[in-house]
C-alpha cells in the first residue's frame, strides 16, 4: 500500500546539513510517509550519509548529472506514490508535528489544494515569516512574491498536480517555486497556510536562494506573466511598465528615468480599474501592493543623482 505522504528532499553537496534535515522528517509524529532524497550529482558523499541512516522509509535516488533544483524535483514527482506530496530542503529542519498538522488540514478541508506554513530563519539571518492564511490574499501576494507559500513548507495534493500536468519549470535556475505555485493558481487551486512555524529555514552562503541576481531576473519574468493575467486589459507596454514598479533596476541595467516613473504610474492607475477577480484573488490586496510599489518607485527615482 502506498504511503499517505511522499516527502521530496532534493540535495546537492549537502553533506554538512542533510542528516539533520532527514532526521527531522524521520522524527515526525505522523509516520505514514516515504522520504525521497533526490541526490542531484553530489560529489561530497551526501547520498552515502543518508543511506547510512538505514531507515526503511528512506529512498535515495542518485542522479549522476546535475539537473538543477527544478529538474531533480520533477524526478521526485515521477517517483512519488502518495496521496499528498510535501517539500523539504536538505539544509532545513522540520518541526516534529509539521506533517501531522498539514495532513489534518488537507484531510478536513477537501477544497484546499496546497497547505504551507510559517517558518523561522536561523543561521546567517534570523526572524520569523508572516504568511497569509486566506486563499484570496495568498493569490494576490504572488504579485509581491512574498508571504504566499514558502516552498519548503508546502504539502499538496498529488492528483491535482497530475490532472493539470503541473511541473517545476526547468527554465528557472532560481525563482521556480513562484512559477510553480502560480501554475497551481491558474489551474484553480485553493491555498492556505498553518499559522505556526513548522520549518526552521537555514540561511547560509551556499544556499541557492542567496543567488540574488538570478532570482530577481526570474521573478521579473514570472511577474510580467502574472501581471498580464491579473490585468488582462493592459497592453504589453503597460504590463512591462507595471513590472518595473517591482524591479530595483531596469532589466538591462542602469537606472530608471522620470519618464519610466510616469509610465509606471499611468499603468498602475489603469490596472486598478480592473476590479473583477481572475483567480479568486483579493483585488483590494492587489491595489495595496500596487499603491505601495508606486510610492517606493517614486522615492527611488527621487534618490537617484
Amino acid at each position: 500500500m502506498a504511503p499517505r505522504v511522499s516527502v521530496l528532499l532534493p540535495a546537492w553537496n549537502s553533506a554538512a546539513y542533510v542528516e539533520e534535515a532527514v532526521e527531522s522528517i524521520l522524527g515526525q509524529t505522523f509516520g505514514d510517509f516515504e522520504l525521497l532524497v533526490l541526490d542531484d550529482g553530489s560529489t561530497d558523499g551526501t547520498a552515502d550519509r543518508v543511506l547510512a541512516m538505514g531507515d526503511s522509509r528512506l529512498k535515495v535516488f542518485r542522479n549522476p548529472v546535475q539537473l538543477g533544483l527544478s529538474g531533480i524535483l520533477n524526478v521526485g514527482l515521477a517517483l512519488a506514490e502518495a496521496e499528498y506530496v510535501a517539500r523539504m530542503d536538505s539544509d532545513d529542519i522540520a518541526a516534529p508535528d509539521r506533517l501531522a498538522l498539514q495532513v489534518a488540514v488537507l484531510d478536513s478541508r477537501p477544497e484546499v489544494t496546497v497547505c504551507g506554513a510559517d517558518l523561522e530563519m536561523f543561521g546567517d539571518a534570523t526572524g520569523a515569516s508572516d504568511a497569509a492564511t486566506e486563499d484570496c490574499d495568498i493569490k494576490a501576494l504572488f504579485l509581491e512574491a512574498a508571504r504566499n507559500v514558502f516552498d519548503a513548507t508546502s504539502l499538496f495534493r498529488r492528483d491535482f498536480l497530475m490532472e493539470h500536468r503541473i511541473r517545476w519549470n526547468q527554465a528557472y535556475v532560481s525563482g521556480g517555486d513562484l512559477a510553480f505555485w502560480i501554475d497551481f493558481m491558474r489551474a484553480g487551486a485553493v491555498f492556505t497556510n498553518v499559522k505556526k512555524p513548522l520549518l526552521r529555514y537555514r540561511r547560509h552562503p551556499a544556499a541557492l536562494s542567496r543567488n540574488v541576481t538570478g532570482t530577481a531576473s526570474a521573478v521579473y519574468r514570472i511577474r510580467k506573466g502574472l501581471i498580464a493575467d491579473f490585468y488582462p486589459h493592459l497592453s504589453q507596454l503597460e504590463v512591462a511598465a507595471l513590472a518595473n514598479l517591482f524591479a530595483g533596476a531596469p532589466p538591462g541595467g542602469g537606472s530608471f528615468s522620470f519618464s519610466s516613473l510616469c509610465e509606471a504610474v499611468a499603468a498602475a492607475t489603469k490596472a486598478k480599474q480592473w476590479t473583477e477577480p481572475v483567480f479568486g484573488e483579493s483585488r483590494s490586496v492587489l491595489d495595496q501592493i500596487v499603491n505601495n510599489r508606486v510610492l517606493r518607485f517614486q522615492q527611488a527615482i527621487l534618490r537617484q543623482p
